[in-house]
């Protein structure tokens, strides 16, 4: 219900986007079941990665896009998905208008910072739709 409430057209997010997991699922499904048109996505670059607790870990951006458009392809065929890679927090988001910000209860310091970037700029404030995290306790009952 809360992901279908509200519709919009064009949606943007970013994420690292590692190993594809439920979390992920859930937060790239939430938000294409929110849209109509097109979800532009944004995937941390090697760059940003280097700082990140295991980045040399982390699999390649290539594969990391791949696997979000593979998914989100068998969840939301008419919806048009981009990827675009992030070279910093912000990625396209201070300078082009969407109709919604889609964060989660850990990235909202991340929604705030974009919006104050975009205020800076004289640029109206994106929409911000929290999506909230699945917490280990409430996986037992997905059955994947």
């Amino acid at each position: 219900q809360m992901c279908i409430r509200d519709r919009y057209s064009t949606g943007v997010l970013g994420g690292t986007f590692d190993y594809i997991h439920i979390g992920h699922k859930l937060f790239l499904s939430c938000a294409a079941l929110k849209l109509s048109q097109e979800i532009i996505i944004g995937v941390t670059s090697p760059a940003l990665l280097v700082k990140k607790q295991y980045g040399h870990l982390v699999q390649t951006f290539k594969t990391r896009g791949k696997k979000v458009v593979q998914f989100l392809a068998n969840f939301h065929q008419n919806l048009k998905v981009e990827i675009l890679q992030l070279d910093n927090v912000y990625g396209p988001t201070v300078d082009t208008d969407y109709d919604v910000l889609f964060v989660t209860e850990e990235t909202v310091k991340g929604g705030e910072m974009i919006n104050e970037a975009r205020r800076g700029k004289g640029k109206e404030v994106l929409k911000t739709f929290v999506i909230e995290l699945v917490h280990t306790q409430d996986l037992s009952l997905i059955h994947i």
